[in-house]
């Protein structure tokens, strides 16, 4: 207390204009600092929700990733190497948590619905969706022909039952759509969007497209 009052007599007696300066000085100091963390709408700036959202990711890959595994574990499932399960379990730990905490942090963050994360269904979605699979495939195809013309893939006919190659189809639809909904949501999700929000389009494209190469860095003939 005594400290206390000793300041408040010694500012009393400091004069006017040196009084103002200190407290100008003060106020440029917290501007300052405001300046670094939040933007002119005062909405925390899109390099701290980046780093908000990658701690947050993290720790939620962890959390369900260790639970996924505990679950797999107790109902005696093989993790096989290439396998559906192995694959799923893989992509689930990605998927959750990338658009759950993309969800959060674009809620809290900047106030924005679950639909901005592009994971709703808007009007047409059906006609883009069609399109999408159709494109798709045609590169696809594309690409194995030019294989196939020079000599890179070869195709023979095989008898198999009906209802195994639908099986199988389905079971591939579901693993590939899930993996490739997880990359979507992680690197063209929250990520690039904040960015792009900020007016760093260009920033996100490049960060997003390093992170995706370290992730495939290990693909099989990469």
């Amino acid at each position: 207390m005594a400290r206390k009052h000793h300041s408040q007599v010694w500012n009393a007696d400091l004069p006017p204009r040196l009084l103002a300066t200190s407290h100008s000085a003060k106020l440029i100091q917290l501007m300052a600092v405001n300046w670094i963390f939040f933007d002119q709408t005062l909405r925390l700036r899109s390099g701290w929700r980046f780093a908000v959202f990658c701690v947050a990711f993290v720790f939620a890959a962890m959390i369900i990733g260790v639970a996924v595994a505990v679950l797999l574990s107790s109902l005696s499932v093989p993790l096989e190497p290439g396998s559906a399960t192995y694959f799923l379990a893989n992509s689930s730990p990605m998927l959750v948590p990338a658009m759950l905490v993309g969800w959060l942090c674009g809620k809290y963050l900047e106030a924005l619905p679950f639909r901005a994360l592009g994971a709703s269904f808007t009007k047409g979605w059906l006609r883009h969706l069609l399109a999408g699979i159709l494109f798709g495939a045609g590169t696809v195809s594309v690409a194995v022909l030019i294989a196939f013309v020079f000599g890179g893939l070869r195709f023979e006919s095989n008898v198999i039952d009906g209802r195994m190659l639908a099986g199988s189809l389905t079971i591939a639809f579901m693993v590939f759509a899930v993996g490739a909904a997880a990359e979507e949501a992680l690197f063209r999700g929250y990520i690039l969007q904040t960015f792009a929000r900020s007016g760093f389009a260009a920033l996100a494209i490049a960060l997003t497209a390093v992170f995706f190469g370290i992730v495939h860095s290990r693909n099989p003939n990469v």
